[in-house]
């Protein structure tokens, strides 16, 4: 398997592996890979490698547009899309004139979204460990296995079906 195999398989299983939340901040960090690159670029006046460095970053915006749920985002939803085409924008101003000052626009904005989109997708994390913590606890609860018959607690003495005090039968496995 060549390079560029083994690094698209390993590309596909990171993102085949990955919610919906972690995947935006794929493309947020791919953006500013991107966006980095073409600032290099602009100042080395590598007029091919900006506008490839550019398009990628524009396309990548384009997915994140293409992300948003206008039913369930609303205003929120709404204005992200306003706030990716006011960077694509730029991008493509960035690109015509080969001009820094508009990457770097752009680049403070995608920083400020993808720290905010951060801190939702920890804080998101961690409410989902506490509330799989805590359906643990109270599933595994003795109220909980009473009320469900397909659940039982281990038997033996005051821990199961026996009346408290009884000897768990023992049973022989000898022929």
């Amino acid at each position: 398997m060549d390079q560029k195999a083994v690094r698209e398989e390993y590309l596909r299983r990171q993102i085949e592996g990955n919610d919906h939340g972690n995947l935006i901040l794929m493309l947020y960090d791919a953006c500013l890979m991107s966006l980095n690159l073409a600032k290099q670029k602009v100042v080395a006046k590598e007029l091919e490698g900006t506008h490839n460095a550019l398009i990628r970053a524009q396309n990548i915006i384009f997915e994140l547009i293409g992300s948003l749920n206008f039913d369930a985002g609303g205003e929120i939803a709404t204005n992200l899309a306003n706030l990716y085409t006011f960077m694509s924008q730029r991008l493509i101003q960035a690109n015509l004139k080969k001009r820094v000052d508009e990457i770097d626009q752009v680049t403070v904005l995608m920083t400020d979204l993808r720290e905010a989109w951060q801190a939702v997708v920890t804080k998101s994390g961690q409410a989902k460990a506490e509330i799989k913590s805590e359906e643990s606890k109270t599933a595994l609860s003795p109220e909980k296995i009473g009320d469900n018959p397909k659940r039982q607690p281990p038997y033996g003495p005051g821990k199961g079906p026996l009346p408290p005090g009884t000897p768990p039968k023992r049973i022989s496995i000898r022929g």
